[in-house]
């Protein structure tokens, strides 16, 4: 049932940032990412769960990213949107090297 929930938030959030509607993909990105974190509590250390959160909060890093490349977006935007990308990549690198650590 979670697993369904998370795939229809990342779905929506990927066809709101196709159609330009970076607030609703983020909104539905971070929907995704409170079912995850619950789901986390309830399994902690769940490489499935863990796995997930990583890829959402890359996602999370591609909207912004693609907000900060937009050159009609203020330039002030643009480098907060660059900062908040590179805090996404960098918390799902993070992710990514904890589940390596644990084999």
């Amino acid at each position: 049932m979670r697993a369904a929930l998370i795939d229809l938030h990342e779905q929506i959030g990927g066809i709101l940032e196709k159609a330009g509607d970076i607030d609703g993909a983020l909104e539905s990105y971070r929907k995704a990412l409170a079912v995850l974190d619950a789901w986390l509590s309830a399994k902690p250390g769940s490489t499935q769960v863990l796995r997930l959160m990583a890829s959402e909060h890359a996602d999370i890093g591609k909207v912004y990213e693609t907000l900060a490349s937009d050159m009609k977006t203020a330039a002030s935007e643009r480098r907060e949107a660059w900062r908040l990308a590179r805090a996404s990549y960098q918390y799902s690198f993070e992710i990514w090297q904890q589940m390596r650590g644990q084999g």
